[in-house]
């Protein structure tokens, strides 16, 4: 949207000089009088009710977003809502505007004049102005997307989303490198429970599709889901998975296509149908680089792949899969398409198919060194209880070679210093290969 231009009277009256403003400006549609501190709304509220005070809440979501605003904190009390919630204004840096559910707050998209699955771009809720946070909130039956996020600084937080037609959580589209709206930056997706989404099954979403510049996915459970569990496209970048949960999708648990310059590290990814964690770039617009996929347990797909590679026409460059530990799955690692270069350092494989690594790729550059491919479970603590710490003198102890330091475009430096429990690596005289370093 372009900005509102406001230009003074002219005359003997002096000229007002008035900033410009755009819906992902914190100022964007703020009226005369202050943002209250603290709103409050319950579906037994009333709308003549102040809405200042838990005992006279307001009644409509949509009233209390628009007295909203920098510094605001909704709450949103104990029951069922069935409207969507669509941002009105946006906070600050320093005053974020806070809409938080309570134990109980249920957002119940069913009841909707909405054609399912029709727009992915439209949310049960829609998060459209800066430095909003959403926590606690449970989001349900949504007949498209559960919350669509189009600004940046935003953060959704605590939140369940389940039953989606479409993503359980979305960047609206437009907002990519060669798209038409700026690219989102700053997103923070973290300790949610996102299952059961994607009614519509595949080509209608993914549970997590993002879509931005500088990113956070971590502490989430996501499974269940009918298509991709978490994936990330389109020119995402400078991003971080981790500490995820991310199980029995149908599709890949974790999926890069078309991202640069991501992290994705100590994840627990199973049970997912087509797939652990897969590297990909689709579309010829968006190249795929500078991937980092470490210190993840990835386990139990018998008919697919732990990690993989594929790439039809461009490559995938400079993915390293590093100190994984990969165990039950059909192949532990598999590359296809062309013009890929990825190295393969430090991880422990038990593949079922016997055949931890298939090369079927042509025009790459595959480096696979220092891992370990065992045969039995017997090397971990507790295989049946997906304990897969080392057992003392097991094979892959002080196997692995120290690797350098990993750098973006941006001067950034992360060590792989740590393990999947953030323990100092390396122990011993070299680091353990896998996931984990042992005492």
């Amino acid at each position: 949207m372009n900005p509102k231009r406001l230009f003074g009277v002219l005359g003997i009256l002096p000229m007002l000089v008035i900033c410009q403003s755009g819906p992902n400006s914190p100022g964007w549609g703020l009226s005369k009088t202050p943002a209250p501190a603290e709103l409050y709304v319950s579906p037994r509220g009333s709308d003549e009710a102040p809405g200042t005070r838990a005992d006279a809440p307001l009644r409509s979501l949509d009233v209390a977003i628009s007295r909203a605003g920098a510094g605001t904190t909704v709450h949103l009390l104990p029951g069922t809502y069935r409207d969507s919630l669509v941002t009105r204004r946006g906070g600050s840096a320093s005053a974020p505007l806070v809409i938080k559910g309570h134990d109980g707050a249920i957002l119940d998209g069913s009841n909707l004049p909405v054609k399912k699955g029709s727009n992915q771009n439209q949310g049960l809720v829609e998060l459209r102005h800066p430095y909003v946070r959403l926590e606690g909130l449970v989001v349900t039956q949504a007949p498209n997307t559960g919350i669509l996020l189009a600004a940046s600084h935003l953060t959704v937080k605590a939140c369940e989303v389940s039953y989606a037609q479409r993503h359980a959580i979305s960047t609206e589209t437009g907002h990519q490198p060669h798209g038409d709206s700026p690219v989102l930056r700053d997103i923070t997706l973290t300790e949610n429970t996102i299952h059961d989404c994607v009614l519509k099954g595949a080509g209608f979403g993914q549970a997590i599709s993002l879509i931005a510049d500088g990113f956070v996915i971590s502490r989430n459970r996501v499974y269940e889901n009918r298509t991709e569990g978490i994936d990330l496209w389109l020119g995402a970048s400078h991003g971080e998975v981790r500490e995820n949960e991310v199980y029995q999708n149908g599709a890949p648990g974790i999926y890069v296509d078309g991202g640069s310059y991501l992290r994705i590290h100590r994840n627990r990814v199973y049970g997912n149908a087509k797939g652990g964690i897969g590297i990909s770039s689709e579309d010829q617009r968006y190249r795929t680089h500078d991937v980092w996929v470490y210190n993840n347990l990835i386990y139990d797909h018998p008919d697919s792949s732990g990690c993989f590679v594929w790439d039809p026409d461009i490559g995938a460059e400079r993915v390293l899969f590093a100190h994984n530990t990969l165990v039950g799955n059909k192949t532990s690692f598999n590359f296809a398409g062309r013009g890929n270069s990825v190295e393969v350092a430090n991880n422990l494989g038990l593949a079922l198919s016997g055949t931890d690594t298939a090369d079927w790729s042509v025009g790459s550059q595959i480096s696979i060194h220092h891992n370990a491919w065992i045969e039995s479970l017997r090397s971990f603590l507790d295989a049946p209880k997906k304990d897969f710490r080392l057992k003392q003198m097991a094979p892959g102890i002080d196997g692995g070679n120290m690797l350098p330091d990993l750098r973006d475009d941006r001067g950034n430096v992360f060590p792989l210093d740590t393990d999947f429990a953030n323990q100092q690596r390396p122990l011993g005289k070299a680091p353990d290969l896998g996931a984990y370093e042992t005492n």
